[in-house]
């Protein structure tokens, strides 16, 4: 205001305030011009780093969705394969279990079986053992028996060659004397007989006939 009066008498000095007011409006308005340029390239550019943005978060969701449907593709193939061989491995444990069952039912009956063979070969051999030992005992009786008939029959004999050798001695005497009797009869025979000779001889020559011949 106090400008406005001091040129209000002068009109050059008004002329010349008029026309640095309007350079510096001028400049003002360029200032501002060129404010509003910069902030208009600042927020293209910030609108273009925030396309960008924008643009590189959906990269980054497309390429995290994708990551995220490849990665619950695998988890549920690994989900899938574990289920799968989860299942499998039910399967063989239950029929491992299966198998281990009639395994062992298998190998019960066989104990079994094994335990009453072994029962029946047991009552078998004490059977056989009772009959051994009955038969040792049956032999033992005979042996005893046959001990005693060897004895008895040792016993008869040695009587019976007792007795024989009596009677050999018996038949040998008889059998001397006989002999004796006998050498007796035949020295009797004998004399006889030499008598009986002599006496043919004797009357041999009375009894024999005369030859013809020798009486001519």
């Amino acid at each position: 205001m106090l400008v406005e009066l001091r040129t209000a008498g002068d009109p050059d000095a008004a002329a010349a305030e008029v026309s640095a007011a309007a350079e510096r409006e001028q400049a003002e308005r360029e200032q501002a011009d060129a404010a509003a340029e910069d902030a208009l390239r600042r927020a293209e550019e910030a609108e273009g780093q925030a396309q960008r943005a924008v643009e590189q978060l959906a990269a980054e969701r497309e390429e995290m969705r994708t990551t995220i449907e490849q990665t619950q593709a695998v988890a549920a193939e690994q989900i899938r394969r574990a289920e799968t061989e989860r299942d499998d491995a039910r399967s063989e444990a239950r029929a491992a279990t299966e198998q281990a069952r009639a395994d062992l039912a298998a190998e019960r009956a066989r104990a079994a079986e094994l335990t009453a063979q072994a029962r029946a070969e047991r009552e078998q051999a004490a059977q056989q053992i009772e009959q051994v030992r009955a038969d040792a005992e049956r032999a033992r009786a005979a042996i005893e028996a046959a001990h005693a008939e060897q004895s008895e029959a040792a016993r008869r004999t040695a009587e019976a060659l007792a007795d024989a050798a009596r009677a050999q001695e018996r038949r040998a005497e008889i059998a001397e004397a006989a002999a004796e009797r006998e050498r007796a009869a035949r020295g009797t025979l004998e004399e006889a007989l030499a008598q009986a000779r002599a006496e043919l001889a004797r009357m041999r020559p009375q009894a024999e006939p005369v030859d013809p011949r020798e009486e001519e």
